[in-house]
């Protein structure tokens, strides 16, 4: 498995319809929904070539944004989005600091143990809530919390150093 950097970032998901004048509700999948407030525009592709949405409003209902669209005009168009995920351009995300990276760009990357052991790749980061879980796969599977203390991304080498000491072996 190859890691390539993604050119896009899944950013939320459109839950429902809201209203009769053609808002969505959208379920944030960022630790940053406040960014929705100065995007211009969201893709429903991954590729973020077509099908752009351009943003007329946006609020905040509890953990909830409410987002209005200009092409979206009533209710019936607005449920037809309805389980969509939206996405952004890696150009539209929020700039990293040194020694900060995408999570994005960690998966498919190889994954060694603390001795340098090849042990897979990494398939799969799990968001559970609380601490995000990565999911190696190789010739056993591992669950591993997230945890600095546990991972070292070497992305410009293009591998992850991880200590399993809190990994989970899984099938």
């Amino acid at each position: 498995m190859k890691n390539t950097l993604s050119n896009h970032f899944e950013i939320g998901k459109i839950i429902s319809a809201h209203g009769i004048k053609g808002y969505v509700k959208i379920y944030p999948l960022t630790d940053q929904p406040e960014r929705f407030f100065e995007l211009r525009e969201l893709w429903l592709d991954p590729d973020c070539t077509k099908s752009a949405l351009h943003i007329e409003k946006v609020e905040m209902m509890g953990n909830i944004l409410r987002v209005k669209f200009e092409e979206i005009n009533d209710r019936t168009q607005a449920e037809n989005l309805k389980g969509r995920l939206v996405y952004i351009e890696r150009a539209q995300a929020s700039p990293l600091d040194k020694n900060e990276y995408y999570l994005n760009d960690l998966v498919g990357l190889a994954v060694y143990d603390a001795q340098n052991n090849h042990i897979g790749y990494l398939a799969e980061i799990i968001q559970t809530g609380a601490v995000d879980v990565f999911y190696i796969q190789g010739e056993k599977n591992y669950l591993l919390p997230a945890l600095q203390q546990n991972i070292t991304p070497l992305i410009e080498q293009g591998k992850i150093r991880v200590d399993l000491t809190n990994g989970v072996e899984c099938d």
